[in-house]
């Protein structure tokens, strides 16, 4: 994982290019003139940036704190990775090749988040069926 200032940077989040140039620059300037406006979110134990790259780099070069806001312990991966591409898709203006590449990036790690949700519901019904099992004696009708 890239990391930023004391955090790690969520995969899904460095697929997204990073802004420069005179966009970074109004990005400073807006953020000298009216504060960090938009909070960047960090995962539950806030060791994981998951949004908000350009605003933390733009507080530290406006020597503005930045501002924080924490996810619930509740966000699983899958949860996080569609706040990362949502947040993303309704602020950024990226081309057709950057969609594309960001795509390619995100494919195998929602094909695994679904996974890992889908086995952890397999998990968990089958604890429940097990742990029902032992509530009341079984019969049979074969030897």
């Amino acid at each position: 994982m890239a990391h930023l200032g004391g955090f790690e940077v969520h995969p899904a989040a460095d697929a997204y290019p990073m802004i420069d140039g005179e966009e970074f620059d109004k990005l400073v300037d807006s953020v000298k003139r009216n504060g960090l406006r938009e909070p960047i979110i960090v995962n539950h134990d806030r060791t994981v940036l998951v949004d908000g790259r350009n605003r933390f780099r733009a507080c530290e070069a406006a020597g503005v704190d930045p501002v924080f806001e924490t996810l619930g312990a509740h966000y699983d991966e899958l949860k996080i990775l569609n706040l990362i591409v949502d947040r993303n898709e309704r602020r950024r203006d990226l081309n057709a090749g950057q969609k594309a590449g960001v795509a390619t990036t995100l494919k195998p790690m929602f094909a695994a988040a679904i996974k890992a949700e889908e086995n952890k519901r397999k998990s968990t019904a089958v604890g429940d069926k097990s742990s029902r099992s032992g509530d009341a004696p079984s019969t049979s009708t074969k030897p």
